[in-house]
């Protein structure tokens, strides 16, 4: 997203199984005292702050993931009561280069990945997205039409390969470990490629 400013070290929100996507959306509930301080300054700054999924590690301790997404905050509502409603609007993946342990909520030094969008074989990959939203179409044959046309239209304004594939993944798929692994892949063919199996398996 041009013209929004990431800073190196960004707050950060570590959630559970929790996965959001450039392009994407999540609405969130900020009630915990320390994230309430880190929406506090993100708003005072660039109005930008981490998600980070956490998982466990095979003995069963948290991990966060070293690949997150940077979001835009967007409408966001305080209550009486301290806490904020906000839409996160997602447009950058990050990469978390080290934790930072100076303020109440969590902190990572980062770096944005960036993918050219001008080298890709866009032949090849717009064929993989015909492929694609023909699936989605069928999928949402039974869907309620003002929903269908809704979705329809916001993938239509994808510009590219690879915010389509992002659009797709923050809508239609469920399973956090799929989420991530989507996430993490760098190649947009790739991405492409597991959405039309998973989507072609439902």
């Amino acid at each position: 997203m041009k013209g929004v400013n990431v800073p190196e070290i960004l707050g950060c929100m570590i959630l559970s199984d929790c996965i959001l996507f450039p392009h994407g959306a999540m609405p969130l509930n900020i009630f915990e005292p320390r994230y309430r301080e880190m929406l506090s300054d993100a708003i005072e700054g660039d109005c930008v702050f981490g998600i980070v999924n956490e998982s466990t590690d095979p003995k069963g301790n948290p991990s966060p993931a070293n690949i997150g997404t940077v979001g835009l905050v967007r409408a966001s509502k305080q209550k009486e009561d301290g806490t904020s409603q906000l839409i996160l609007h997602g447009f950058l993946r990050m990469k978390v280069i080290e934790w930072v342990n100076d303020r109440s909520y969590p902190r990572a030094r980062i770096s944005p990945i960036t993918f050219d969008l001008e080298s890709s074989d866009t032949d090849q990959l717009s064929v993989k997205v015909q492929k694609l939203r023909k699936m989605i179409i069928r999928a949402l044959e039974h869907t309620d039409t003002e929903i269908k046309t809704h979705i329809i239209d916001m993938l239509d304004q994808a510009d590219h390969p690879h915010i389509f594939a992002d659009l797709v993944s923050q809508q239609f798929v469920q399973d956090p470990k799929t989420r991530q692994f989507l996430l993490e892949t760098n190649d947009a063919g790739r991405r492409l490629d597991i959405l039309s199996h998973l989507l072609g398996a439902t």
